[in-house]
């Protein structure tokens, strides 16, 4: 009797234990410094925030994209305002999602360009590893 329990455990384990193995995740970066670098697990997402002025005009851009084989710009979300109502202009937070897909390192050139402006005014480097 103490093995039937103990039998019905085990299957559960074997059922449930592959849907772990294909659990992903998103790693966060907020605003991070330019030359830092961001560790993504391999088969994980990232999800890169950063502060712009777009009510000034102001936005950042990709200027380098990763190298594929690596990781892979997936798409520039919609920004979120920083303002909290009833508020007109402000600072908002504007989103990159990546996707890992091979354990190695690569980086990633952002640009933040003012209104009508070709040239950025700052230039921002980051280092993306991907883990095992």
């Amino acid at each position: 009797m103490v093995k039937l329990p103990a039998v019905a455990a085990m299957a559960l384990v074997m059922v449930a234990g592959p849907a772990f193995a294909d659990q992903h995740y998103m790693v966060v970066a907020s605003n991070p410094a330019s030359g830092a670098t961001i560790k993504i697990p391999n088969g994980d997402e990232l999800l890169l925030k950063l502060t712009a002025c777009e009510s000034c005009g102001y936005q950042w851009k990709i200027t380098q994209r990763p190298n594929s084989r690596v990781v892979v710009f997936d798409k520039q979300l919609k920004s979120v305002s920083q303002c909290t109502a009833p508020c007109t202009g402000g600072n908002a937070t504007e989103r990159f999602e990546f996707s890992s897909k091979s354990v190695g390192g690569t980086s990633v050139k952002l640009g933040y360009f003012g209104p009508g402006k070709s040239k950025p005014s700052k230039v921002k480097r980051l280092d993306l590893a991907v883990t095992a």
